[in-house]
């Protein structure tokens, strides 16, 4: 039984955890313009501002390592949020010169893991970008992408937790209850069985004939305590997955109502109006629309 219930929360757990996929909820593009200075006879970066801007990760320092630049960042989302691949270079460019845009080889990402928390600091390097391309005294512009992954699809529907996706909970529970029915109805044929072996004991039967009345109790006894234990520990399995489950739905309802849905994009409002004056001018009374936009 025990066994069987740290089998039943070991597949919770990972359901759980383990195989969350990612989707891009909110990808955030700036363009940094910086300029290639001498750093005691070095490369160096000079520029005047970097993106800071809410929950995207926020750009610490841009620098350069050798002939490396180094795009330092620190990821300001809420605690335990999946992402991963926080920050991204897209290209830099000079003038009115084409983009130049970077290889995979090129990239080193630092930020690897699968769960960020709050405050953890991570990098991307463009390897040899100093050897290949930056010139002492030019000017640059860097884009760089920030983003927010998390495991909520922007592109499918609020998240919901509704008789649909909880049916599963139903049936389970509805076999944790028939299991423990069964219990009770072993446990009714045990007493049965126990009541004939007393009865045959006080009419002087034999112990070769009341006997196997007691074999049978017995076996009828260990019957009901299976089926009595295995339907509560489905039954207490089946509610902490529902609570995981429920608790799992709740953060993707306000993860999608603050990225797919909270600040993106205008909404308007649109209500009738109707104002009446109560004095002896009829003529000031306003019936209409009224429209409200938010940005």
């Amino acid at each position: 039984m025990k066994n069987i219930l740290l089998i039943v929360f070991f597949f919770l757990f990972l359901s759980n955890t383990s195989f969350a996929q990612l989707y891009p909820l909110k990808p955030q593009t700036d363009r940094v313009a910086f300029q290639v200075v001498n750093n005691s006879g070095q490369l160096g970066i000079q520029y005047d501002t970097l993106p800071q801007t809410g929950d995207f990760p926020q750009i610490l320092s841009i620098t350069m390592d050798n002939a490396d630049l180094v795009v330092n960042y620190k990821y300001k989302g809420l605690n335990s949020k999946y992402t991963r691949d926080v920050v991204k270079i897209i290209s830099i460019q000079t003038g009115p010169e084409r983009p130049v845009l970077p290889e995979r080889r090129d990239l080193k990402q630092q930020d690897q893991a699968i769960k960020i928390k709050k405050g953890m600091e991570g990098s991307v390097t463009w390897l040899d970008l100093g050897e290949e391309i930056l010139t002492f005294g030019e000017y640059y512009v860097l884009t760089i992408e920030r983003n927010i992954q998390l495991d909520v699809n922007c592109e499918d529907p609020r998240p919901q937790f509704k008789l649909k996706e909880q049916w599963p909970h139903y049936a389970i529970a509805g076999a944790g209850l028939a299991s423990i029915g069964m219990g009770q109805v072993f446990r009714k044929k045990k007493e049965d069985e126990y009541k004939l072996f007393e009865e045959a004991w006080r009419t002087g039967e034999s112990g070769a004939t009341a006997q196997p009345f007691l074999d049978q109790s017995k076996d009828y006894d260990t019957n009901a305590k299976i089926f009595t234990f295995v339907g509560y520990g489905i039954l207490v399995a089946d509610a902490v997955w529902y609570f995981v489950r429920r608790k799992d739905k709740i953060r993707k309802q306000k993860l999608f109502d603050e990225f797919c849905v909270g600040d993106t994009g205008t909404t308007m409002e649109v209500r009738p109006l109707l104002e009446l004056n109560t004095g002896a001018a009829a003529t000031d009374n306003v019936a209409g629309l009224q429209l409200k936009v938010r940005f």
